[in-house]
């Protein structure tokens, strides 16, 4: 059954949050970073129901719609078990950071954790989870389909930072080269700028080309 991927990016960091549905009107939200106004009208306009909440990790800008979408669609939020040091100290991010708006930090999750290898099956939906650490120590990236949603892992021309809470260089490196493993015509929906796929990157982002390189 095809999938079908709206867009909503998310306030000045711009953030993007998918929220996935297919015909059976089921839907799953990934990252919702703010802007649950805007995902409530989107998921209302088009009559779908709401199977959970998914976050690649716990910077504020990825979850700070959670917790409202939550209580308001009585759905799972689910966060790589290593992420939640972060999740408590999302108000510490959220001054850092300088991020406005009245957010309310989630308090219970699902927890991930790598032996887990389906997130949620149900219907169409059958997201495998990835544990691709280095951006914080719980990142993870989720595929269905050819479609991965990579967080802050891999983007368009760049690769995840490793300077905030819980980043490590030498990881992302090996999460890197894992992600690139994979089938090269999948599509990658990051947590910041466009869609790409793993074959443009290789050939065309130098980070991650150099990252390769030094095998």
């Amino acid at each position: 059954m095809d999938i079908s991927i709206e867009r909503i990016v998310n306030g000045p960091m711009k953030q993007n949050c998918y929220i996935l549905s297919n015909s059976n009107k089921e839907a799953v939200i990934i990252d919702p970073g703010s802007e649950d106004k805007r995902i409530q009208d989107f998921i209302q306009s088009n009559e779908l129901s709401v199977l959970g909440i998914l976050a690649t990790h716990a910077h504020l800008d990825h979850i700070g719609g959670v917790q409202k979408l939550v209580e308001f669609y009585n759905v799972p939020f689910y966060l790589h078990s290593m992420d939640s040091g972060i999740l408590r100290r999302a108000d510490l991010y959220k001054f850092v950071f300088k991020i406005k708006g009245n957010f309310k930090v989630p308090k219970k999750f699902q927890p991930l954790d790598d032996k887990i290898k389906t997130v949620l099956k149900k219907g169409a939906f059958n997201i495998q989870l990835f544990h691709t650490p280095g951006h914080t120590k719980g990142s993870v990236s989720f595929l269905i389909q050819d479609h991965m949603f990579s967080g802050d892992l891999l983007l368009k021309d760049k690769i995840g930072r490793t300077d905030l809470p819980g980043g490590d260089n030498i990881a992302i490196k090996y999460s890197l080269r894992k992600l690139t493993q994979l089938q090269q015509s999948i599509h990658i929906h990051p947590g910041h700028y466009d869609v790409t796929t793993i074959v443009r990157e290789l050939k065309q982002n130098i980070e991650l080309r150099r990252i390769i390189n030094e095998g």
